[in-house]
């Protein structure tokens, strides 16, 4: 019994402490989120996907340039071009 009530104690501890430290940390800025779009190829069916995405952000409020930046990537049809500018995605905007 005592055993559990030492455990008990110590777990509303840790919970108090660590209820305690969110409040303690300096506020950060928030960094311009970045929206990767990567496209096989110019077609029209996929240039209408990415102006839709583009619109898209539009309604919600993000402005490319101002609060969101677009980063497209055009393969060209050149599939070896993908995993490279997928790689790079992901490395610069990983998060």
């Amino acid at each position: 019994m005592k055993r559990m009530l030492g455990l008990i104690f110590i777990m509303a501890a840790f919970l108090g402490i660590a209820y305690f430290q969110t409040g303690t940390t300096t506020p950060q800025t928030q960094a311009t989120p970045t929206v990767g779009i990567l496209q096989l190829t110019t077609h029209p069916a996929l240039d209408a996907i990415h102006k839709g995405i583009i619109d898209g952000l539009k309604e919600k409020g993000y402005v490319a340039g101002k609060n969101v930046k677009i980063d497209f990537q055009n393969a060209e049809n050149d599939q070896s071009n993908l995993k490279s500018m997928s790689e790079r995605f992901t490395e610069e905007h990983a998060a």
